[in-house]
């Protein structure tokens, strides 16, 4: 079952991803990971441990900050 802030926070990558305009296989070529890999790290599938986010903001230049914006509103939507 996905966790509420695993699929928050890869919301927000999508969105990144998109934002800076790069596609799903741009970014797992520069994470070193596939573009499944990536899919499933959107859908909150799987979790974006503390070392990929760091890739992932270096990768998009965006700020570590905006994957958790919202986070405690979407927290409290699903208890």
């Amino acid at each position: 079952m996905k966790h509420p802030f695993d699929v928050h926070v890869g919301s927000k990558l999508r969105q990144c991803r998109r934002l800076v305009k790069i596609s799903r296989q741009q970014l797992g070529d520069e994470l070193g990971i596939t573009t499944e890999q990536i899919q499933k790290l959107e859908s909150g599938a799987n979790p974006i441990d503390p070392n990929l986010m760091r890739k992932i903001v270096a990768a998009t230049g965006v700020p570590a900050s905006i994957f958790f914006e919202g986070l405690a509103e979407a927290l409290n939507d699903t208890a």
